[in-house]
């Protein structure tokens, strides 16, 4: 990287930038897959974590970071953490006992009400319960038989579940506007996230889950792009190969991919004459969501992470004295991990046999030995139940091919070591990862 001595200004510098193709490959991967608007964003972005991440880890640093963060804070959501972090505390403590008491859920779904203006404009409704379509549907054939790569966590998932289920109690109705549910979730991402930042030091890690927030000025598209994957979105069929649904519509999302919610489409239709006298028609979708047996019982196990909100209560000062977290402690419980493995893996067909080979082998030296692994065996098991699509995969040049391999495999990783069932080795880059209780 060289620097550009004569474009040196006072607020920045331009910098010369030569990115191996390998590099600038996976560059072009992220801003094609919406996550982020352009390579700068993603390289900037890579730097800020990377500098949090370092002060963290700095002697001494932890007051510093914590003003630095809450000064940011504020600058942004424009009041100071400190005056809300008991009512934070306390939010929490009644979100994360939703799934214990839970009120009884009617059934039945009810229609909403049409408003005075609809009636007379006479507005039709017609109510669609959605179906989930399969993963070559939904993202292509790339996708077939495994859980979407960008579904890379299970903790916004779980807090995703909590949530709807608290909505649903205070609510008193079983069936919540999926807009409604997105914007409670990322109200409590964003508490959640202020504790984890302002009270909790040994869990500052687990924020990396969230959107960051810190001086983003694009922090709100990327709030939304992180509720359309993880509670869900309404997604319009596009005429082209990566979408052969029958329906006009879709629902994506990790709460209805995984079977943890269910879902209702009303669409209220109106017909009508412009001045002109040309006819129109207009269409308006609107989905409702609510919690399936599935969905209520992963939200209702506990998790030693959600537990602590319940069993702790801060001091005068908002200071925790009585609790020290295991900093090796998973985040989530056997119980959580044998549900994942037993009742949503199943869904995803080829990584369901993939994971239980992963767990028989037991330990990886390096990162290279589960891309191999995934590489042979998602071929083998493509080309024996969907040749057309094995041909499409193959005949991407190598590095394509190559870049599928990696994205995908490591991904089943990364959610194997949050949910705690693989462990990777402290500090090191690329591995050994091995089962926690090996």
């Amino acid at each position: 990287m060289v620097e550009k001595n004569d474009q040196i200004e006072g607020n920045g510098r331009l910098f010369e930038l030569f990115l191996e193709k390998e590099v600038w490959t996976m560059l072009e991967k992220l801003v094609r897959s919406g996550t982020y608007d352009s390579e700068k964003e993603v390289i900037i972005q890579a730097i800020k974590n990377l500098h949090e991440r370092t002060k963290a880890r700095e002697n001494g640093s932890k007051g510093e970071m914590s003003e630095s963060l809450s000064t940011d804070l504020k600058q942004i959501y424009g009041f100071d953490f400190e005056e809300r972090k008991k009512l934070y505390w306390n939010e929490n403590k009644k979100i994360v006992r939703s799934p214990r008491y839970l009120l009884k859920i009617l059934p039945e779904f009810s229609l909403p009400h049409l408003t005075e203006v609809e009636q007379e404009q006479d507005v039709k409704l017609e109510v669609f319960d959605e179906k989930l379509a399969t993963q070559r549907q939904l993202y292509g054939s790339e996708s077939i038989g495994l859980n979407w790569y960008f579904n890379n966590r299970i903790l916004p998932v779980k807090l995703a579940a909590i949530v709807l289920i608290q909505k649903i109690n205070k609510e008193e109705n079983a069936w919540i506007e999926l807009d409604e549910l997105k914007k409670d979730f990322l109200t409590y991402v964003k508490q959640f996230d202020f504790i984890i930042r302002n009270v909790i030091d040994e869990l500052k890690d687990i924020i990396s889950t969230f959107p960051a927030s810190s001086g983003d000025k694009n922090f709100e598209r990327k709030e939304g792009r992180f509720a359309h994957t993880f509670v869900g979105k309404l997604v319009k069929k596009k005429e082209n190969k990566l979408y052969d649904t029958s329906d006009g519509h879709y629902l994506t999302g990790a709460l209805f991919e995984m079977g943890l919610i269910k879902a209702k489409r009303v669409v209220k239709k109106r017909w009508g004459k412009t001045m002109t006298g040309k006819s129109y028609k207009n269409i308006t979708n609107i989905v409702y969501v609510s919690i399936t047996e599935l969905g209520l019982e992963f939200a209702g196990l506990n998790n030693p992470l959600l537990d602590f909100f319940d069993k702790v209560e801060l001091a005068e000062d908002n200071q925790v004295y009585t609790y020290e977290w295991d900093n090796d402690a998973p985040i989530f419980s056997h119980e959580e991990q044998k549900f994942y493995l037993d009742k949503i893996l199943p869904k995803f067909e080829f990584e369901h046999s993939f994971v239980d080979e992963m767990i028989s082998i037991g330990r990886f030296e390096k990162s290279g030995d589960i891309k191999e692994l995934f590489e042979r065996q998602y071929l083998e098991w493509l080309k024996l139940n969907y040749p057309q699509d094995y041909q499409e995969l193959t005949g991407k040049d190598d590095r394509k091919l190559s870049d599928f391999v990696r994205m995908r495999s490591l991904v089943i990783m990364s959610r194997l070591v949050e949910l705690g069932i693989f462990v990777k080795e402290p500090g090191s880059k690329f591995g050994p990862y091995y089962l926690r209780d090996k």
